[in-house]
């Protein structure tokens, strides 16, 4: 019997991240050897109660062990922004460890994949290991926005907003490893009310998951650019750590490109600094890098696996 990939997810537990991880348990194709907690969407202890809760429902919850990981970003303030998600979601049950970065590496098998789907926090850490790189196949990571407006502020992504730092340390230690996902590639794929009512968990992804669409169709309903260059009314919510994920199913769902880029950080106000990633031409900045980065996605291959996995028609 051919063994399973593993994979370790480090998440901030929004309702996209939730709707991503039953996929992956669902799919069963995968070993989820490890799901590390982070604050960002939530405080870490918000978002490590909705991974327990999750993990309760699904029935999932004696095969991933959860670990806590960063409460804060590496240099600056913390709040989190709950008005995107809903309500808390959350379970009085709490099943879960600190996260002990030498031991997880020590006992990493080769050729892991790491997910990183919120903050980059929790990763930078890990890298400070010598041996963490060496044993981990590809990391793929949800955040940024090439030449598209951002969704925590008009110029950056939300992930990447939280801790700009990490990011930075990220791309500068790890470049060659990473796979990312930005922004306006998961903001392609939208899912509404419709698609809800096929769920095979149905009761279970409702109860996370329609704050979020309410949010999207009753409160943001149109993305506006502050260059006004893009106007978009959503007809549904943005699932950006599902296209995440999904990517590792079939690879004519999502085209990976290596693109250089570059990393620049906004200082806007005292504490604050925004991460702005741009296409370079050329590598004559010592904050560029070359990253294999998603250029299209395959919308048609996209929905026949999402459906194969999680929809019951």
């Amino acid at each position: 019997m051919k063994k399973k990939p593993e994979i370790i997810i480090d998440t901030d537990a929004g309702a996209d991240d939730l709707l991503a991880i039953t996929l992956l348990f669902s799919a069963n194709s995968y070993l989820i050897k490890k799901i590390i907690t982070s604050y960002g969407s939530f405080s870490l202890k918000e978002s490590t109660s909705r991974i327990n809760k999750l993990l309760s429902l699904i029935g999932a919850e004696d095969i991933a062990v959860i670990e806590t990981g960063a409460q804060k970003p590496l240099k600056r303030s913390f709040e989190p922004y709950h008005l995107i998600h809903g309500d808390l979601w959350i379970s009085e049950e709490q099943k879960h460890t600190k996260l002990n970065i030498k031991k997880l590496v020590d006992n990493l098998l080769p050729k892991t994949d790491y997910f990183c789907l919120g903050p980059l926090t929790n990763l930078s850490k890990l890298l400070d290991e010598k041996d963490f790189l060496k044993k981990i196949n590809n990391i793929y990571i949800m955040g940024g926005a090439i030449s598209y407006p951002g969704n925590a502020t008009p110029l950056a992504e939300a992930n990447f907003f939280w801790d700009p730092d990490a990011v930075e340390k990220v791309f500068k230690l790890a470049s060659e490893k990473i796979r990312l996902i930005p922004l306006n590639i998961t903001e392609q794929i939208q899912l509404n009310n419709k698609d809800i009512k096929f769920f095979k968990e149905q009761k279970i992804i409702s109860g996370f998951f329609k704050p979020y669409l309410h949010y999207y169709l009753k409160i943001k309903k149109w993305f506006l650019d502050p260059k006004d260059y893009l106007q978009k009314k959503y007809s549904g919510a943005s699932i950006h750590d599902v296209v995440a994920v999904i990517s590792l199913f079939d690879n004519r769902i999502i085209n990976f490109k290596p693109i250089l880029l570059a990393t620049d950080l906004i200082k806007k106000e005292p504490g604050f600094i925004y991460p702005i990633l741009r296409q370079e031409q050329q590598s004559n900045k010592k904050n560029s890098y070359k990253i294999m980065t998603a250029v299209n996605i395959n919308q048609k291959e996209f929905w026949e696996t999402f459906n194969k996995v999680l929809v019951s028609r």
